[in-house]
């Protein structure tokens, strides 16, 4: 909007000279913008005097936690630490101070009637000393008091069923009583045969054969002035007894023909190891671990002298076998130089039907790791089982380089693989187990088994008091006399032996034998059957098939007449 301004107003504005006549000037309000006029930013620009974050930099000039630092400056817990100034209890040792039983000895001051001394009640402990009459609470139980120490009457050699009842010298304390020990080894023989017998010193052999009959017949005895083998025979079937005086081991079986297998084993009982013997009428295979010896030889063991050289495998592999032909029936050694090895003699004349328990990797027979090979005989089928002792496993077989994966649903189950003659076959299960060879269990042959051999235990021993297993698989429909038979033989008077169903804690047949008695458990049992026997006493525990093609190993076990 535009409006007429005083003269005087513009004169002054212009430095003119006004004049009397008005004059009009427009002026577009806009140009005398009150900005520009009253523009003070640049008079009054004070930030930078006051600059008060800089000059008032509190935080530095007034860091007080240094300079206050009170906890240093009074530490009051040092200062104050009273608890050893005023120690009360040293102090104030009052009981020492009030001694007032002695103050008071109110018994010296009055002793006058003296009665102490006329009763003389001080004496009255010794008339009763109970404890020294019986001493019998003295001793734990189960054990008495002889000579001054506490024994046990069933095994003490000086105090054998009472005290003061000493053994011999060549006697031993047994169940309360001073016996002779014994080397014996009971088999039970199913038929017709014969026996070979190891003795690694002088040694003298009785030999018996129980066949029921009230009385065992007696057979002639073996007499070794030195170490070596001889041979005996049996001419029926029965529990066939040996007694010796120093360790001992037999072979049982019905001859150099047929088919049968058997493992070899050392003096001290393991089937793994440096030095194995074993007997054998066709050949010996021999299988190496995970390390490989030096070198192997096999030995046939003479009647007396030393042992005649057969073969010697001068470069043995890691994992490997080698088998060596044994054309004579006899006792043979078997020497590993380094690391140990396992053995079999084996005899394979016929249609393969052998069977036997294959012993571990460690030696024993239970365990994780199992091996096998046979040479090349006539023609059949061979097959290793795989047993579960404890629960669910995962069972691993190589035949040669095909590797098979099996699983045990729990325990007591097994599995099993065919292999080939002249082929490596192994197993592991990732649980306890037990492992056997069964040759000819099905076709195209009849489907029986021959053989026989003594049940690995719970805890992978012959000699032991409780087993749990299967019988064979093997079907023996055309010749069911062939099946599993199960005898339990024991080596102490009064033992028990007790067999169970599957799952039941009743027996259902309970038995008391005596020692070098058999107790015949199952006959003809039905193939893949579950067994359990439990005895009082340790036992061996046979499974048979037939009154002949049989080869069983027997070693020395001690017991005491």
């Amino acid at each position: 909007m535009k409006q007429p301004l005083p003269l005087s107003l513009f004169c002054a504005t212009l430095a003119l000279a006004c004049s009397s006549d008005p004059v009009v000037v427009e002026i577009d309000s806009g140009v005398a913008d009150a900005v520009v006029e009253t523009d003070k930013p640049v008079a009054t620009d004070k930030p930078e005097t006051p600059d008060v974050p800089v000059a008032m930099d509190v935080p530095v000039a007034m860091d007080r936690p240094v300079v206050m630092d009170v906890p240093v400056a009074m530490d009051v817990p040092v200062a104050m630490d009273r608890p050893v100034v005023m120690d009360v209890p040293v102090v104030m040792d009052v009981p020492v101070v009030t001694d007032v039983p002695v103050a008071v000895d109110v018994p010296v001051s009055v002793d006058a009637p003296d009665v102490p001394v006329a009763v003389d009640v001080p004496d009255v402990p010794d008339v009763r000393d109970v404890p020294d009459v019986p001493d019998v609470p003295m001793c734990p139980t189960g054990t008495a008091l002889c000579g001054g120490a506490c024994v046990s009457l069933q095994t003490s050699p000086a105090h054998c069923g009472a005290c003061g009842n000493a053994c011999t010298a060549a006697q031993v304390c047994e169940s309360a009583a001073c016996r002779t020990p014994r080397h014996a080894s009971f088999v039970f023989v199913p038929g017709a045969g014969a026996v070979h017998v190891y003795s690694p010193s002088a040694n003298a052999l009785r030999l018996s054969l129980d066949v029921g009959a009230a009385t065992p017949t007696a057979l002639p005895g073996m007499t070794f002035t030195a170490a070596g083998v001889q041979m005996g025979t049996v001419s029926a079937s029965g529990v066939l007894r040996l007694d010796g005086d120093a360790p001992f081991v037999a072979w049982v079986h019905d001859g150099p023909t047929g088919d049968k297998v058997l493992p070899a084993g050392a003096l001290d009982g393991a089937l793994r190891g440096n030095e194995l013997y074993t007997w054998s009428a066709g050949g010996i295979a021999i299988l190496t671990g995970a390390a490989a010896p030096s070198s192997v030889v096999v030995q046939r063991v003479p009647d007396t002298g030393a042992g005649i050289t057969l073969d010697t495998w001068t470069s043995p592999t890691p994992n490997g076998f080698h088998t060596v032909a044994t054309p004579t029936s006899g006792v043979y050694r078997v020497t590993s130089v380094g690391a140990p090895v396992t053995a079999f003699g084996q005899v394979l004349g016929e249609t393969y039907n052998h069977f036997t328990y294959l012993p571990a990797d460690d030696g024993g027979l239970r365990g994780s790791a199992f091996r096998y090979v046979e040479p090349a005989g006539a023609p059949g089928v061979r097959r290793m089982m795989v047993q579960s002792l404890e629960g669910p496993s995962a069972v691993t077989f190589t035949v040669g380089s095909t590797v098979t994966m099996r699983a045990l649903v729990g325990a007591v189950t097994a599995t099993a693989i065919d292999f080939p003659a002249n082929t490596l076959v192994t197993a592991t299960s990732s649980t306890p187990a037990i492992a056997w060879i069964e040759a000819d269990p099905g076709t195209p042959s009849d489907g029986t088994l021959l053989d026989a051999d003594f049940v690995p235990s719970l805890r992978g021993r012959s000699f032991d008091t409780e087993w749990t297993f299967r019988t064979n698989l093997a079907t023996a429909t055309g010749l069911p006399d062939r099946r599993s038979d199960i005898d339990a033989i024991a080596f102490t008077n009064g033992t028990q032996v007790q067999l169970f169903a599957a799952g039941a804690a009743v027996p259902t047949t309970t038995m008391m034998i005596n020692r070098g008695q058999r107790a015949r458990l199952l006959t003809d049992a039905a193939p893949d059957s579950y067994v359990r026997v439990v005895t009082s006493q340790p036992a061996l525990l046979e499974h048979s098939h037939a009154p002949f093609q049989f080869a069983l190993r027997a070693p020395s076990i001690v017991t005491y007449e």
